[in-house]
């Protein structure tokens, strides 16, 4: 039996001794009552639609590891388990295209096989796979002592079988200015992730490529430097979503579970259940596929959660998250949040809380019409945040709006 770690490919030799011929006898089966719903079977979730724009919303997992990287379980074992225990309604397997030193790595045949298995399990209308794998440079950055600060990003293909796979070892995407030239070409998006422990480098960002950050995953929240209610792993100064969003950076939020399937991700993660650890969710207008998840993730029109399926809207002037506008009057936001769980609702301008609702005894919030008259002239930022009384939160994708008055 061979199976990857993270230092090297591991070979046991599977022994039998003292083998025994055994008489094997059927017995006779007994039909037996199934409950019509499993209780392990999530719920779907909250679709909408929603009041601007009539999108849907579909929930998914875009980072997860298999034992074809330093995870556990097979591609199929996976890809059951988000299908039909889980119910999410797309899923990304990104295992990592090499690990450290060496010949460990994500093999051509192993990228064929994930590929061809995400087309027999690719169902328009039901259930959507992304092809994508995770671009491991500088796999132990997140040490405080590294000189690289390059991080990891995941890669996400719009295609299907033909979808290419560039490592970080190679000769074409071997940085990310190399990486982002070759992804224009390919149609292909990256996001970083886990930036607080691995590091990010703001200023190799392409914003045609590089359109969202993972905020949320096992390793914790990254939206600020000493992030609440969920921790961070790491702390690597300028990493933090609102540091790019400060520098100028256009990026929406996702969320990944970064799932090993490891629970508490081997002592390192902030969640028991590894596949929990982080969701996104998209807005969709048409019908859920590949090509429509890939092209509202690459619009930003999406938001991220701390893994749970919650309902999010957020628009200013009437446009969703992920929009840019300019406006001549102070903007109108509004929002939306359902869930029984809720506790505080705050929207952000600029990295700080302008509005703050709660605590919220009720299944739903809902702001029509706010005006925000002390906006500055110039480019500003929102974004809404939701905390839920488990400790779960929720981030939308920021709105970008000019003010010139």
């Amino acid at each position: 039996m061979a199976r990857r770690d993270r230092k090297s490919i591991t070979i046991q030799l599977m022994v039998t001794t003292n083998p025994q011929k055994k008489t094997i006898r059927l017995k006779k089966y007994k039909t037996v009552d199934y409950p019509s719903e499993l209780k392990t079977v999530e719920a779907l979730g909250d679709r909408g639609p929603t009041k601007h724009g009539n999108d849907k919303i579909y929930y998914g997992d875009v980072h997860v590891h298999t034992a074809y990287s330093d995870g556990s379980g097979s591609f199929d074992d996976v890809l059951n388990l988000y299908k039909n225990v889980y119910r999410r309604d797309f899923v990304a397997i990104t295992d990592h295209d090499a690990l450290r030193a060496g010949d460990n790595h994500f093999s051509p045949g192993e990228w064929d096989y994930l590929k061809a298995l995400n087309e027999i399990y690719n169902q328009p209308g039901v259930f959507v796979t992304i092809n994508g794998y995770e671009w491991t440079h500088s796999t132990w950055s997140g040490r405080q002592d590294s000189t690289s600060r390059v991080g990891h990003k995941n890669i996400y293909f719009k295609g299907g079988e033909s979808s290419p796979l560039f490592s970080h070892k190679g000769s074409v995407a071997y940085d990310p200015v190399t990486l982002f030239k070759t992804l224009h070409h390919a149609d292909a998006i990256a996001f970083p992730h886990h930036p607080a422990w691995g590091g990010i480098t703001w200023e190799e960002n392409d914003p045609e490529v590089q359109t969202n950050y993972e905020i949320v995953s096992i390793h914790g929240a990254n939206e600020y430097a000493g992030n609440l209610p969920i921790p961070h792993r790491g702390g690597m100064p300028g990493s933090f979503a609102q540091d790019g969003l400060e520098k100028g950076v256009r990026i929406g939020f996702v969320g990944g579970s970064d799932s090993h399937g490891l629970f508490f991700h081997a002592h390192e993660g902030w969640r028991e259940d590894p596949y929990k650890g982080g969701l996104t969710a998209v807005l969709l207008r048409g019908l859920l596929t590949r090509e429509n998840v890939w092209e509202a993730l690459k619009a930003r029109a999406n938001y991220a959660t701390s893994g749970e399926k919650l309902y999010l809207e957020f628009s200013i002037n009437g446009l969703p998250m992920g929009s840019e506008v300019r406006v001549s009057k102070p903007p109108i936001i509004s929002f939306e949040a359902r869930s029984d769980k809720l506790l505080y609702a705050y929207i952000l301008r600029n990295g700080k809380e302008r509005f703050v609702s709660g605590p919220i005894d009720a299944r739903m919030a809902r702001y029509v019409g706010i005006e925000d008259e002390t906006i500055a002239p110039g480019k500003n930022y929102y974004y809404l945040r939701v905390v839920y009384k488990d400790g779960s939160v929720a981030w939308s994708s920021p709105i970008w709006v000019e003010y010139e008055p």
